[in-house]
């Protein structure tokens, strides 16, 4: 009903939240979080092959319009959510 779903072909998006100005991300053990944003452009973070991450956070302007997280595993399976604009995650 709020729109908040993720999809996944395997990775797990444990935590996805925006605070103090900050999209903070957590997931499985993945090789590539990225976030792409309504203006085309993105957000990345990734280590080398057979390394993992499972947290990134990205800076905000304020001016992304719409935003989309997507995870990338190491056997190249995915997973993201849905689109949703700042205002929707955003910490009282």
């Amino acid at each position: 009903r709020e729109n908040r779903f993720y999809w996944s072909m395997g990775p797990q998006l444990k935590g996805v939240e925006i605070q103090d100005g900050l999209l903070k991300i957590h997931s499985s053990p993945v090789e590539k979080i990225f976030v792409k944003l309504e203006n085309r452009n993105y957000y990345r973070k990734q280590v080398l092959p057979g390394e993992s991450l499972e947290y990134a956070e990205f800076p905000l302007t304020g001016k992304e319009g719409w935003l989309r997280v997507e995870v990338k595993d190491s056997r190249g399976l995915l997973a993201g959510t849905s689109a949703f604009f700042i205002d929707q995650l955003a910490a009282d």
